[in-house]
């Protein structure tokens, strides 16, 4: 049976692993330490520069829960200013705005959303006869479409068979990942929804004969069995969504040959979405159907509030009205409709030999309700070439200079150049290299259940060799990383 691990996480940044922030910041304490080498004279000057420079690092370089105090100091700066304008909080106008639509057709609900999802809009494209759900990010210039499929007890096969479904899977993202292909980015999600306790207790009580009543201890026996087995009751869906992006020069053209306009990108991304269709159900992946555009509505607006969605699985909502009714941040939380949400970022993946099945303690062994979201995009051939040769050249470097002053060589560095040289040796035997990010957000009807589901996430996480980082301060826009829409990759890296 296969093996699998993780390489470490790079820092592929702006400059020598840093982003375009840290390099600024860089910069600016150099600055001020030159400034105060050239205006003052003595140990003074160099002891101030000492301080400057000693400070500048730390704000700089040190990670903190997984960033550094210069990528800390932006997310409290912008989470302030939202609290300072007042934008923490959210209360939709929908109510108040009217639907548009003529004598003879009622029409939809005007669009009011909160700023996590502003600028999305639910489109209809049709698919052989079949209109399908395509949500437009206009702020990103992304068209994406989403389809329902499952696996069909992946963790209960044999291992071989486990074995071919992965390999099946890994050659529909070598599709995806051609150069030609105008998919920018592929994203599997995995959710629950709870499961609707009340319908069975209120047909319960309903039909119980009159001879018995909630004080006979058989009842009482069979309520308790009814709220227990309510609690741990689960629907899994599995969703894997395609994403287009109007930015790019060959999509625009390709788009241009099938319509005008959103019908032209819609046309493109459905084309893209059959062919990964037949795709899945050549890797032995059933695929259940593509979600509709009340179903896709049904979706994010579950997102915000799974509760309220338990019961419009099968029949959907309306396309105008997939936003929450009232929502609330705070440092640590997003409170959509009275439900918390919590959202972290899979900042570790596992740096130890793991089984095909090793997110079985997230997506199996949990009663929580929770989505799991990992966004993948294709890295250019000429491009991970370019930088798994400049991390190489750097570790090199690192080395070296290490061994020359006689340090010792931690097994962290070690195993960071074998990971960096067998990347190497992959691309140069024709591996697609993929960027991909994952996040977990929980969600909880009261303070004590997300607390709760934070708790079990942790130990899930912890057993499943994945490290989880809480994204406070941004809460309100990492929860759309787990929708279906394909964020939470940082645009403009490749």
């Amino acid at each position: 049976m296969s093996s699998y691990k993780f390489g470490p996480l790079e820092s592929s940044g702006f400059i020598g692993g840093m982003n375009a922030r840290q390099a600024v910041s860089a910069a600016v304490f150099a600055s001020f330490a030159y400034i105060v080498i050239q205006r003052f004279d003595g140990l003074a000057s160099l002891a101030g520069a000492v301080l400057i420079g000693a400070f500048g690092y730390w704000f700089t370089m040190v990670s903190i829960s997984g960033r550094s105090s210069a990528e800390w100091t932006d997310i409290s700066l912008r989470y302030l200013l939202r609290r300072v304008t007042g934008r923490l909080e959210y209360r939709s106008a929908a109510p108040t705005l009217g639907h548009v639509g003529g004598l003879t057709d009622p029409g939809e609900p005007t669009l009011d959303l909160p700023a996590s999802i502003a600028g999305i809009e639910i489109l209809g494209g049709r698919l052989k006869g079949v209109e399908v759900g395509v949500a437009f990010d206009k702020q990103n210039g992304a068209y994406t479409a989403t389809l329902h499929a499952t696996a069909d007890s992946f963790a209960l096969i044999d291992p071989e068979q486990q074995e071919a479904k992965l390999r099946g899977w890994s050659s529909v993202l070598g599709d995806f990942s051609r150069v030609d292909s105008p998919v920018s980015r592929i994203q599997w999600v995995e959710q629950t929804i709870p499961a609707n306790q009340g319908e069975m207790m209120d047909y319960l009580r309903e039909n119980i004969e009159p001879v018995f009543d909630e004080s006979d201890k058989n009842v009482r026996s069979y309520l308790k069995l009814l709220a227990n087995a309510g609690a741990v009751q689960q629907k899994h869906e599995l969703l894997l969504t395609l994403r287009i992006e109007n930015g790019d020069r060959r999509t625009r053209k390709l788009a241009a040959r099938m319509g005008k306009g959103h019908d032209g990108y819609c046309a493109l991304l459905l084309r893209e979405m059959q062919h990964f269709a037949a795709a899945l159900e050549g890797a032995d992946i059933r695929v259940l159907g593509l979600l509709r555009p009340a179903s896709l509505a049904r979706v994010i607006r579950g997102s915000f509030n799974p509760y309220a969605m338990r019961n419009k699985v099968d029949k959907g909502i309306s396309p105008a009205a997939f936003g929450p009714m009232e929502a609330g941040e705070s440092w640590e939380v997003y409170v959509c409709e009275g439900v918390g949400h919590v959202t972290y970022w899979i900042s570790g993946w596992p740096r130890t030999d793991v089984g095909a099945t090793f997110l079985a303690p997230l997506i199996l062994n949990t009663s929580l309700t929770r989505a799991i979201g990992v966004t993948m995009q294709t890295v250019p051939v000429a491009k991970a070439m370019r930088q798994v040769q400049s991390a190489a050249t750097g570790e090199d470097a690192t080395m070296r200079l290490k061994m020359q002053k006689n340090f010792r060589i931690g097994a962290d560095q070690r195993n960071s150049l074998a990971a960096i040289e067998e990347r190497e040796a992959e691309l140069s035997v024709g591996f697609t290299e993929m960027r991909f990010a994952g996040f977990i957000s929980v969600s909880g009807a009261t303070p004590d259940e997300l607390d709760a589901a934070c708790a079990e996430i942790e130990q899930a996480a912890s057993q499943a060799h994945i490290e989880l980082t809480r994204l406070s301060g941004e809460q309100e826009t990492a929860l759309s990383y787990t929708m279906p829409l394909a964020r939470g990759l940082q645009t403009g890296v490749l």
